[in-house]
């Protein structure tokens, strides 16, 4: 619903939310400060889109695909387990992460680092010699 709104709208819903006690600049302002503590900015804003799926559990079919999603199409796909606990008159939120997990997460990582960028691919001709002078 909202992949296609500009950092403008953001901003105009936070006011919103805000029920209009807040002037453009204080409402823009808090979005900058709430992308600043994930590492982002207004400029960059939903330029890259992830997904965050909320339930109580998850059927083994969403989370193989989900897994598709995020291995072939590099899909930033989140799924979290929510459960409500009550005590007398107090209620608990928790969540928990059911996908990915977090020996996947830290692998990721590991290898977004160590990456490196190859040679150029060689044309054709450049192919062939290499392949000849190799036999």
């Amino acid at each position: 619903m909202i992949a296609k709104w500009e950092p403008k709208r953001f901003i105009e819903q936070l006011i919103e939310f805000h029920q209009r006690q807040l002037t453009y600049d204080q409402a823009k302002s808090e979005l900058e400060e709430i992308l600043r503590d994930g590492d982002g900015d207004i400029e960059t804003l939903n330029r890259d889109q992830r997904i965050v799926l909320l339930a109580e559990a998850f059927d083994y079919e969403v989370l193989v695909t989900v897994d598709w999603l995020s291995e072939r199409y590099d899909v930033d796909i989140r799924c979290y387990r929510i459960r409500i606990a009550k005590n007398e008159n107090d209620h608990f939120l928790t969540c928990s992460r059911a996908y990915p997990p977090p020996e996947l997460i830290e692998n990721a990582i590991d290898r977004r680092r160590k990456k490196t960028v190859g040679p150029e691919p060689m044309d054709w001709e450049e192919t062939l010699r290499s392949i000849e002078t190799k036999r």
